[in-house]
């Protein structure tokens, strides 16, 4: 089976997220990096899918804070939607 290397795309609020909040947010750059270069990384990493009407919608959890991002397998692509604290991100993101 061959892997295409995925292209990272971050909304506003993410990237917002990620400049703001360094050590957190060097946290997610790297996760996100890493499941771009390989299919194995995703064991690395706490990767549930996302509960929502959809099928290409997951989340990534590293300590207390949570991304939720969407896999586009047909583009290539992985969008990050949100990063924030676990109760933020419930109360942020619509299903």
């Amino acid at each position: 089976m061959s892997y295409y290397k995925y292209r990272v795309l971050y909304k506003k609020v993410a990237e917002k997220f990620l400049l703001s909040n360094k050590k957190e947010g060097l946290k997610f750059y790297k996760a996100f990096q890493e499941l771009t270069e390989s299919n194995e990384n995703v064991k690395k990493y706490d990767i549930k899918k996302y509960r929502c009407s959809n099928d290409y919608t997951y989340r990534l959890r590293i300590g207390s804070y949570r991304a939720v991002f969407e896999v586009h397998q047909d583009k290539v692509i992985i969008i990050v939607i949100y990063i924030g604290s676990h109760g933020d991100v419930y109360k942020n993101i619509k299903r």
